[in-house]
């Protein structure tokens, strides 16, 4: 397997917004905030806190690895930030661009909160399962939510991979 790619889904629930980003090359499509593995990185979890610091200027304290994935030769691992600090405002965006050694820009990434209703209409389709562990694990943790009707159905639109890969994950 290649370098190892880590993402974070950012949720307020109180108010139902999500920390999402939006690639340059696919301004339609909104994804979870991550990237690659980089030689500094001590663990795939620090990966992760590292790129929603650098992409969503937002600190992780706390997370969930909730789902890891082969893809494209290498594993995409996805958690769900339980607590945050100095998160970006609500409001505001933030930009970032990655430079190749060449000097020329091979990512732009702008993050914004944005309403789980939007997020959910244009969330990059790959991340779809990736997405159906996260409210899975939301449910598992407040199980009141599966009276809302809203959270229902994005349940059924989202539903948890059957495998969510989490056997012998290692992460710290």
């Amino acid at each position: 397997m290649n370098i190892p790619y880590a993402g974070v889904f950012v949720i307020d629930m109180t108010d139902w917004m999500v920390l999402a980003g939006t690639d340059s090359k696919y301004p339609e499509e909104l994804k979870a905030l991550g990237g690659m593995m980089k030689p500094g990185d001590k663990s795939i979890r620090a990966t992760a806190y590292r790129e929603l610091a650098e992409e969503g200027q937002t600190q992780v304290l706390e997370s969930t690895l909730v789902f890891v994935e082969p893809y494209k030769g290498h594993l995409r691992h996805f958690f769900l930030a339980d607590k945050i600090s100095s998160a970006l405002d609500k409001g505001a965006t933030w930009e970032v661009e990655e430079r190749g050694a060449d000097g020329r820009v091979v990512e732009k990434i702008t993050a914004r909160w944005v309403p789980l209703s939007e997020f959910v209409h244009r969330l990059f389709p790959k991340q779809h399962p990736a997405f159906g562990a996260v409210l899975a694990k939301l449910s598992e943790r407040n199980p009141g939510l599966i009276r809302s009707e809203r959270f229902r159905a994005l349940l059924q639109r989202f539903p948890a991979p059957n495998n969510l890969g989490l056997q012998g994950a290692q992460v710290d």
